[in-house]
């Protein structure tokens, strides 16, 4: 009931919003449905339990994407409200690991060049997307989900840019959840590693799987 009340609202203050409601397996599929039909030359990808923490967040990335046409996707970090629990910090703590790893450490325009972004805080070019027929992997349903998309922008040489553009990122982790999203990580990598023969070096076998997540959550905790 909240969720068509909340509807409601968006479409008086937004009445040219368009609100599609999707019997589709897995983040990828619709993000593809999305960006295939949105109207606008910006496409923004915000999870769920995400929330912009100022407003004209939108119109800076907006902004970014007009001062560097030639880049294809912006994004940002996630940052935790006050009532964030233990495991929600090492949850996050994981996520900002992995989004400063892909830092090449150029800085342009107060942003830095990378090769990967947040699933839950990036935006790209419509037409550049299309023109170079990058979309997401759609046997990914769930861990790394994103990743491919940035792997196919580096393959074209299509720029990426990492931002101080944070959002807010309302989690309910604890260690049987953070256990599974280590796994299902895996997972997805797997499925990336056969799709681009080894170059990531993932686990071969599920077995194989199984003891990479306990390394994981074994150096983790």
């Amino acid at each position: 009931d909240e969720v068509y009340t909340l509807r409601g609202e968006l479409l008086k203050i937004l009445p040219s919003l368009q609100i599609y409601e999707l019997d589709l397996n897995g983040v990828n599929r619709a993000r593809n449905f999305g960006l295939e039909r949105s109207r606008g030359d910006v496409v923004f990808f915000i999870d769920d339990d995400c929330a912009f923490e100022t407003p004209g967040s939108i119109d800076r990335h907006i902004q970014l994407h007009n001062s560097q046409p030639e880049v294809l996707a912006i994004g940002g970090g996630y940052k935790l409200p006050d009532v964030a629990g233990y495991f929600d910090r090492i949850y996050n703590l994981i996520q900002m690991r992995w989004f400063y790893s892909g830092f090449t450490g150029n800085q342009i325009n107060n942003s830095f060049e990378t090769s990967h972004l947040l699933g839950g805080n990036f935006s790209i070019k419509k037409e550049l997307s299309l023109t170079h027929k990058i979309s997401f992997e759609e046997s990914i349903a769930y861990g790394s989900s994103e990743y491919d998309y940035f792997i196919q922008a580096r393959n074209k040489n299509l720029p990426m840019r990492a931002v101080d553009a944070e959002v807010l990122h309302f989690t309910d982790e604890n260690f049987t959840s953070i256990a599974k999203k280590v796994f299902l990580q895996g997972v997805g990598k797997k499925i990336l590693d056969l799709k681009y023969k080894g170059e990531f070096g993932v686990a071969e076998s599920d077995e194989e799987l199984k003891l990479n997540t306990a390394d994981k959550l074994f150096m983790i905790f």
